[in-house]
């Protein structure tokens, strides 16, 4: 290598190896963001707990809607008197506004997909970044 042939006096000619570059390149270098597996898998599904419950609980509330709907049509499609008590309403009504209220303090709460990207945001921040010429 280059190295173990300086300061001395050389009486053949040096042959340098293949992989030795002749031109200077411009670099610039910055110190990397060790990301792990578990940071991965934050990064892609980082919702927070509170928003699958919200949306858990708005599916819930589907399923509401969908037997206070089959009353209705029933209702209107074969004129039977079917009461629709006032509770199921309720329900179904309690049941979206409880999703919306899980759903905003998920929306709001910190996620560990926020916690990630902050995390690498202060990394790179504090990381400079160097230029430097090689070759």
């Amino acid at each position: 290598m280059p190295g173990d042939v300086v300061g001395r006096e050389l009486k053949q000619p040096y042959v340098y190896p293949s992989n030795v570059r002749t031109r200077s390149m411009l670099c610039s270098v910055q110190e990397d963001y060790a990301l792990c597996e578990a940071d991965f898998v934050r990064l892609k599904n980082g919702k927070s707990s509170c928003s699958d419950f919200a949306i858990n609980t708005l599916i819930s509330g589907v399923g509401a809607v969908i037997l206070v709907g089959a009353k209705l049509f029933m209702k209107i499609v074969d004129g039977q008197d079917i009461k629709i008590e006032k509770y199921e309403i309720y329900v179904v009504l309690m049941i979206a506004a409880v999703s919306l209220v899980l759903f905003l303090i998920g929306q709001i709460l910190p996620s560990e997909k926020s916690r990630v990207l902050k995390d690498m945001e202060r990394h790179f921040c504090k990381a400079t970044r160097t230029r430097e010429v090689r070759g």
